[in-house]
């Protein structure tokens, strides 16, 4: 790889992106796992005008800070990647120094270059995000790749009866996952295909997103009184239920006049998320 060495840097790190990656990945019992993992960050460098994007790993990252400004001597830079790029090296000097004023424009085009955004099919954009319900789910599998094996995992998305084929990879392919789960799926790359159907490739941006399950239950009301930010509830079961107001407030006089009434309530893990109002409380 060619790189060049330019004079020494002073830019800003506008923004910055850590995540845990796996150097390698190893099959045990026949589950694949992340053998050895390594930190990593892309920082978003800039001295006002043009955008660098560092790549760290391990103690580099501990080198510079989002919002630092610093001068860099002896870094590595290569336009290799469709942008300009910089690695450190065993001569690369980082001194942090006085603070770089930089535009909100450009440090809005800094967070977007490590933290790009993903939107739905047919929206402008390099990435997109798909949600549905996962109606095929293979077996996480190893694939040889020129980086060594890695884990690769295919399912299938159903969103209003248009099925989307998706391919995971790396850390990605790890993700517990099950049938009938509905998935959000961020940041794929659409892949070439022969046929008309479109299929999808995770990317190092891409987030596995579970909708949060709430339950739901019908209790009946047979009291009712008012609180200080609170209306509480009093059950068939002689039970009191806390509402907060910021989940649920209703007209005190007016639910009192309906007693006793049926209420739906949905919760998560014992706490109240949210009520469906009686339809008498809408008149």
């Amino acid at each position: 790889m060619f790189y060049n060495r330019p004079a020494p840097l002073k830019v800003k790190c506008a923004a910055m992106r850590l995540m845990t990656r796996a150097e390698s990945f190893d099959m045990v019992d026949s589950v694949v796992v992340m053998k050895n993992k390594k930190l990593v960050a892309n920082c978003a460098l800039t001295d006002g005008q043009e955008i660098i994007v560092a790549h760290l790993k391990n103690e580099e990252c501990g080198r510079m800070e989002e919002g630092g400004s610093y001068i860099i001597k002896n870094p590595n830079v290569t336009d290799k990647y469709g942008h300009k790029s910089l690695f450190f090296n065993s001569s690369t000097m980082v001194f942090k120094t006085a603070d770089l004023a930089i535009s909100a424009e450009i440090k809005e085009k800094c967070h977007h270059t490590v933290h790009p955004a993903s939107g739905p099919l047919g929206s402008s954009g390099d990435f997109f995000s798909l949600t549905g319900v996962i109606i095929s789910l293979n077996s996480t599998r190893m694939q040889a790749t020129r980086d060594g094996p890695v884990p690769v995992r295919e399912l299938t998305l159903e969103d209003e009866g248009k099925r989307h084929e998706v391919t995971l990879w790396r850390e990605a392919a790890l993700e517990e996952l099950a049938l009938s789960q509905p998935t959000e799926i961020t940041h794929l790359k659409i892949a070439s295909t022969k046929r008309q159907e479109r299929k999808f490739n995770s990317t190092v941006h891409t987030t596995l997103k579970k909708p949060e399950k709430k339950n739901r239950c019908g209790i009946e009301v047979v009291g009712v009184s008012a609180g200080t930010n609170t209306t509480l509830l009093l059950t068939e079961d002689m039970e009191e239920l806390i509402v907060p107001h910021s989940v649920w407030s209703g007209d005190t006089e007016k639910l009192i006049k309906h007693l006793p009434f049926i209420v739906n309530i949905f919760y998560k893990e014992g706490v109240i998320c949210s009520i469906e109002s009686p339809a008498f409380a809408e008149e």
